[in-house]
Order: structure tokens, then sequence, then C-alpha cells
């Protein structure tokens, strides 16, 4: 059968978990077994027939598919119908049955339901004579009849995209690395910053460390803005003894990722002694042995 999936989907656990199923006798079991695997070949989730037909396909005998139907409605794990003016209990093998199983036939129906539900949204879609029925995402209304439209919003409408996105795009921005764009009011505090920090080098990853801080920002951004620029400026100020001793100062993306406008002042150290400078060491005079007291 066209569109059959390669395998039955057999849940073990419901299979096993299952007490109607457990109720019944092992030879009932197998047979119903053999019963689930012909519904999955046909993909109906029932079989319909004569019980000596089922029979045939459970592999068993007549007698012993009678029994096993009747045991599957006794502990209601199928759901079982004969013909009219006919019971299984007083049926023969002749008995016209039909047995259902709950589960695959929901599961059946489901699928033909979103087959359904795919081919009348692509007819939908083929249907369709053109896009210009479609409402745009945009909050200015496009008409072709209106005379009052601006030509920028005109241009909104034909090229699909919405005020607010092109007023966002249309901002002042900066971009640092791996594409960390900052505006707005990230970049005016950016800008002040940059200036307060006055070691102007890798200005893209500190793009990228200021949109860290500020995504990660709390509800008192403007006190810590300002305890950033504080500490900015006391950076800058004691950059200047850094390069004296010989040592290289942090670079912005390091200052900011390491938040160090939460750090005190720096302590304060001596002038670096010169390299070349040879510091005298004590000398030690070995005495003679003929020098010793004794």
């Amino acid at each position: 059968m066209r569109g059959k999936p390669p395998a039955m989907m057999f849940y073990v656990s419901d299979w096993l978990g299952d007490p109607a199923v457990g109720a019944c006798s092992p030879a009932t079991r197998g047979i119903w077994f053999d019963w689930l695997c012909g519904m999955w070949r046909q993909q109906t989730g029932s079989l319909q027939g004569s019980i000596s037909a089922l029979a045939r396909v459970g592999r068993c005998s007549d007698n012993e598919a009678l029994f096993a139907l009747r045991e599957l409605v006794a502990n209601d794990a199928a759901d079982v119908t004969c013909n009219a003016n006919v019971t299984l209990c007083n049926a023969d093998v002749t008995a016209y049955v039909t047995l259902v199983n709950r589960r695959m036939t929901r599961d059946l129906n489901a699928r033909e339901s979103t087959k359904h539900r795919v081919a009348e949204f692509r007819k939908r879609q083929s249907n369709a004579p053109s896009n210009e029925n479609v409402t745009p995402p945009s909050s200015v209304a496009c008409t072709s009849t209106s005379t009052t439209a601006l030509p920028k919003a005109k241009a909104l409408c034909d090229s699909g995209e919405s005020a607010q996105d092109t007023k966002k795009a249309d901002s002042p921005s900066l971009v640092g690395h791996k594409g960390k764009t900052i505006r707005g009011e990230a970049l005016e505090g950016f800008n002040r910053f940059w200036e307060a920090f006055g070691y102007k080098s890798g200005k893209a990853q500190a793009i990228s460390s200021w949109h860290a801080v500020y995504k990660n920002r709390g509800m008192s951004w403007e006190s810590d803005l300002e305890q950033i620029i504080a500490g900015a400026y006391r950076a800058a100020s004691e950059r200047k003894d850094i390069l004296d001793r010989g040592s290289t100062p942090m670079m912005a993306q390091g200052w900011l990722t390491a938040r160090r406008w939460e750090d005190g002042p720096a302590p304060t150290q001596g002038p670096r002694r010169d390299a070349g400078e040879v510091k005298p060491r004590p000398v030690v005079m070995n005495r003679k042995q003929d020098d010793m007291p004794f």
C-alpha cells in the first residue's frame, strides 16, 4: 500500500502495562498480537470477516479464535461487533465479526486528519492569485486609492517592513565583535564610557563587552552607568602609573568583562627599579683556620 509506514509503532511499555491485555490468557495475547499485525498491514485499525477468516489471520484454529474474541470482549481489550441478531455467545465460525483496535484507529484518524489539513492549506496557497490581498505586516495602512499616504509609508508597504523596524534600522548604532550591535540608550552610555576610559584600543571587542553589560543590566541602570563612568575615569588616571612601572594596562574589553568598576583605587607602588641597577650584597669573609680563637 502506498504511503504505508515501513514499520509498526509498537509501544512495549503500553503492551506490558495494559491491564486489559494482561488479564487475557497467553494464547489470547498471542492471537491478538497477530491480529494487530494484520490491522497494520491493511492500515485500517480493524479486521472484518468470518471467525474462520480471522483464525487464519491469527494463525490459530476456529475455536481458539472464537475463545480469543470472547476473552478480549470480557476484559475490554478490544471492540468486537457481530452481524445482526448474533452475539459471541451463540456465534459459530461462520459469523461475520468486526474487530477494532481503539488506539490504532485513533492514530490512523489523526494521521488522515493531518494529511487533509496539509492538503487544504497547499490548495489555498496554490489558488491564491497574488500577494495583493494579503495584509502586510505593518501598522501603516496600504491602499492603492489613498491620496494622503506618504511616500515613505508606501515604500514600507511595498517592502513588507514595519515602521518600527525601519526606525530601528535608521537609528545610530555601533557594531562590535561577532555582530553585537548597540543603539539608543546603550550607545549613549558606551560613548560616555569610551571617552572617560581614554584607552582607545580594541573598540569592536569593547562594544561586545558593553553589549553584554547592558543586556544584564539591573533596574537601576542610571546609577550603574554613573558608577561605570566613575570607574573609567579612575582607570584612566591610574594608567600613567601602570605604564611607568613597565606594566601593560588593561584594555576596555577586559575591564568591562571583569567588572573592574566595582574595584577600589589601585594600591600605590613605588617606581620600578632600573633593570641595570645591581643591588649590593653583603660580603662574607672567610676566616682562615689559624685565626680561629681556639
